[in-house]
């Protein structure tokens, strides 16, 4: 069992990987398509107040995200296309504000765009890496390393421009954010829906684990472990316990003359007419082969025992119509009752076993008589 959950677990962790790889791919694809649009309407903008320079800037660095954009649906390269639009807005953001203005004007901002990109894009690597970068370029304009070409930007149209800017930077920012949460909620969703997957497949596993696959009843392993659980929790002084040991007669006969699946038939038969025997509460379970087995607790002095191996002989005088087949398959059953000397559930079920065997002796020896 912790074999299969192993291998549960080691497959939807690799599902959850590639979930992982897709929601990274759908992240920069969206946001690589927003800093096109971004940059489309920044060209026309810069073309409309003649500042060719960041036209040409501008362009150069739509272009690159437009290619980049084209090797992410080739290739579906996260981390490479992740660091090439990274990488050009920085240079982009740079060289803008080398030839407009530097840190005295609207276009500065932009620095503070690219760290918040860069953490939804690559994560917390992104954030530190071109933070840094941000950051060291942004010292050296402060000290004078870096330091702005002469203003090309009329003051009659500075205003317009710094507004421009503010919009810009929100409109980016709100929008990359949007498309950061919603792909989380989307993420955290399919989360949910592949915990529930594994846990109705732990639960499958469990079940199969612990049940025959032909008649659904609990297996030998179950039945051993149900019968220890019991004679632990059972309070002798109120309640005691019964085990019936049941297995069909001749039925290897009825196997040899009429098939195998002649037989899985009986046997799924047989496994409901014990259940309809027995009460809702009894635990039946199939040993194998055409051995049943039965656990029942009761209050002392009950006779319910009695009664149950009455209705098992009654269900099992009638005969099985299997394919048109009439088969007679009667059962022989063997009790063993919960006492001080047979306390353990290996020595009941060895009493239920011997007396099972003797009364399969005796019944067939009273059809030899009969016959």
């Amino acid at each position: 069992m912790s074999k299969i959950n192993s291998l549960l677990a080691w497959l939807y962790n690799q599902a959850d990987l590639a979930e992982e790889h897709l929601r990274k791919y759908r992240l920069i694809l969206f946001i690589s398509i927003e800093i096109l649009l971004f940059g489309i309407a920044l060209i026309v903008v810069s073309i409309y107040l003649e500042l060719w320079f960041l036209a040409i800037s501008t362009t150069i660095e739509t272009l690159i995200t437009f290619a980049n954009i084209l090797y992410l649906r080739k290739s579906h390269n996260v981390v490479l296309c992740s660091n090439i639009t990274n990488t050009s807005i920085v240079l982009a953001i740079m060289v803008t504000n080398i030839w407009c203005g530097g840190i005295a004007t609207t276009f500065f901002g932009w620095f503070y765009v690219a760290p918040i990109i860069a953490a939804i894009t690559i994560g917390l690597e992104g954030l530190i890496l071109y933070g840094i970068m941000c950051l060291i370029i942004m010292l050296a304009f402060m000290i004078g390393i870096l330091h702005p070409i002469s203003p090309i930007i009329l003051p009659s149209l500075a205003l317009f421009v710094d507004n421009i800017n503010h919009l810009f930077i929100f409109a980016l920012i709100t929008t990359t954010l949007y498309n950061l949460l919603n792909a989380n909620e989307d993420y955290e969703s399919l989360l949910n829906e592949k915990n529930y997957l594994l846990y109705a497949d732990k639960q499958k596993f469990h079940y199969l684990s612990h049940h025959d696959p032909l008649t659904n009843l609990p297996n030998r392993s179950y039945f051993h472990s149900h019968l220890r659980n019991v004679l632990e929790d059972i309070n002798p002084e109120q309640n005691t316990l019964t085990l019936f040991f049941m297995d069909l007669d001749g039925f290897k006969k009825i196997n040899d003359q009429y098939g195998h699946e002649v037989g899985d038939l009986i046997l799924l038969q047989a496994s409901k007419r014990l259940q309809a025997s027995f009460r809702e509460k009894d635990f039946i379970a199939r040993l194998g082969g055409d051995e049943f087995t039965a656990v029942i607790t009761y209050t002392k002095n009950d006779i319910i025992p009695d009664i149950l191996s009455k209705r098992i002989e009654q269900e099992f005088k009638e005969p099985f119509l299997i394919n048109n087949l009439i088969i007679k398959c009667t059962i022989s059953l063997g009790r063993a009752n919960y006492s001080q000397e047979a306390n353990r559930p290996e020595t009941l079920l060895q009493q239920a076993d011997e007396a099972m065997y003797r009364n399969k002796k005796s019944n067939y020896f009273r059809k030899t008589q009969d016959d």
